[in-house]
């Protein structure tokens, strides 16, 4: 079974898109809201724009870990066999899932543009890790060049949660070095490969954020106070299909 964890909007057409890729390959998926569970509506202006990684993360990582300790119990799927997967602000949260999960149950997790502003990355993990950027995805960016996986935020875009794992936010978060610069993902990517963690990185030439199932596209959006929002999504339809298949593979060579 495959548990997926939405990104920073809620559950949508992403994920559903995903789940549909796993089920024609015969897994069985698990999906919900996060935010629903807590009285918001996803996709609104208040979750995308106006509410920190840190809040959306803190909620998407509860209804994981819940998602989780439900899956391994449950005699419905085989609980020897379990991934997890997540796109964005899921894909933070499913990095550190990554370091709280039993690898007698989880097979590995797979994380798609995933910011290291949130709730932060853990400090290791117990299953094998995927992660995929792509080299065009400056997805909430301050500029065009702002690119996902080399963003090393302020530690005062962070919010240590103490439900996730040890991580770098214990240290870098709004109270605690808010002026400090966090890791950005490939340098955190670095610390873990060099510890030798069961870690690894695809750079996807050309793709955006949510690179799967859409077209690329591009553009930019200007928020109250100035603040400039860029972001890119999707990728060519060669590059979504070698993508499709090589997290296909990934969850085949861990079965």
């Amino acid at each position: 079974m495959v548990i997926i964890a939405h990104g920073g909007g809620g559950l949508g057409g992403y994920e559903r898109d995903f789940g549909k890729l796993m089920n024609q390959q015969g897994y069985a998926t698990l999906l919900f809201d996060a935010f629903e569970m807590n009285g918001l509506i996803p996709l609104s202006d208040l979750v995308v724009y106006q509410m920190s990684n840190g809040g959306r993360q803190r909620m998407i990582y509860k209804a994981t870990l819940g998602a989780y300790e439900w899956a391994v119990k449950s005699d419905r799927v085989d609980t020897r066999k379990i991934f997890i997967q997540g796109l964005s602000n899921g894909a933070s949260v499913a990095i550190n899932m990554a370091a709280a999960v039993d690898g007698a149950h989880v097979r590995g997790v797979i994380a798609e543009s995933g910011p290291s502003a949130g709730i932060g990355f853990p400090n290791n993990i117990k299953v094998p890790l995927l992660l995929i950027y792509g080299t065009a995805d400056n997805y909430g960016g301050l500029q065009l060049d702002d690119y996902m996986h080399l963003r090393a935020m302020p530690c005062g875009y962070n919010d240590h949660d103490r439900l996730a794992p040890p991580g770098f936010s214990e240290t870098c978060n709004r109270t605690t070095n808010p002026a400090n610069a966090m890791p950005s993902p490939q340098i955190w990517y670095e610390g873990l490969k060099a510890m030798g963690q069961d870690v690894r990185l695809e750079m996807i030439e050309g793709g955006g954020h949510g690179m799967m199932f859409a077209d690329f596209s591009s553009s930019v959006k200007q928020l109250p106070g100035g603040r400039m929002f860029y972001r890119s999504h999707g990728a060519s339809p060669a590059t979504r299909q070698g993508l499709q298949r090589l997290v296909l593979d990934f969850i085949e060579s861990k079965l």
